[in-house]
This record gives C-alpha cells, structure tokens and sequence, in this order.
C-alpha cells in the first residue's frame, strides 16, 4: 500500500520526533465539506492558526519531501 511506504518513509526520515500511529485504512462515508472550508488555508494563509500552526508543518513537510514536490 503506497500510504504505508510513505509512512514508513516519513518515520525514517525523522520527520517527526515520534513514530507516526496513524491507522491508515479504506476511505467510507465520505463526504465533502462545505465550500467555505475549501482550500482554507491557500484563501486565509494570513490567519492565526494557518499562519502559527499550518504553515510550520507545511515547511518541514517540503523540506522531508522536496525531492517529490513539482
């Protein structure tokens, strides 16, 4: 399952100071959410909460995945 090499991946790239223990499993029930909370953080980057929490974790996930990322 390609989600668990990238699991994997992250784990040993150190991209956490903890192993991920995200249970990756088939995706049911799915349902959109409402337009407004689509693509949040590209239209309110300037937020608080973007800006202090999403945005750090946005960084060092390109930096672990730079070589993949167009």
């Amino acid at each position: 399952m390609l989600t668990e090499k990238y699991k994997a991946e992250l784990d040993n790239k150190g991209a956490r100071d903890n192993p991920i223990v995200t249970e990756i499993s088939p995706l049911a029930n799915y349902f959109p959410s409402e337009e407004y909370h689509q693509d949040y953080y590209i239209n309110n980057s300037n937020q608080g909460y973007c800006a202090f929490v999403i945005a750090p974790k946005l960084e060092k996930f390109k930096k672990v995945f730079k070589e993949k990322l167009k």
